[in-house]
């Protein structure tokens, strides 16, 4: 999995979760989890937002707080579970997605490492 160069100076990560109910704390266990892929790949982590709600809604507050992590220089990159953690829609996604990168925020995942949206027009 490709997570960028150890010797690197340390990026400031914001972990963004999302579950549509909480049932089985599970929305602790993806941000447990995220929180840990972030101390093995020596991100800082910079804060964390969760939403319990439908993916198909991008008025989130979490998705809010995320953007304002990266537009204010607190946050490099984001750490989400997977992509449809940020959303259900693919366009609206990918244009939240565009909107960060534009910014300079990259996008990992502990399943898909850096998640690259170059591709996709």
């Amino acid at each position: 999995m490709k997570t960028g160069d150890k010797n690197s100076v340390s990026k400031n990560a914001w972990i963004y979760c999302r579950v549509v109910s909480n049932e089985n704390n599970s929305i602790e266990a993806q941000r447990d989890g995220l929180i840990r892929f972030a101390n093995e790949h020596g991100f800082n982590i910079a804060g964390i937002s969760r939403d319990i709600g439908s993916g198909l809604d991008f008025s989130r507050k979490g998705l809010s707080e995320t953007k304002q992590a990266v537009c204010s220089k607190n946050a490099d990159v984001v750490l989400v579970f997977n992509v449809s953690r940020i959303g259900r829609e693919t366009l609206k996604t990918l244009d939240y997605m565009k909107e960060l990168n534009a910014l300079g925020a990259e996008f990992f995942s502990p399943i898909d490492g850096v998640i690259d949206i170059t591709s996709h027009k």
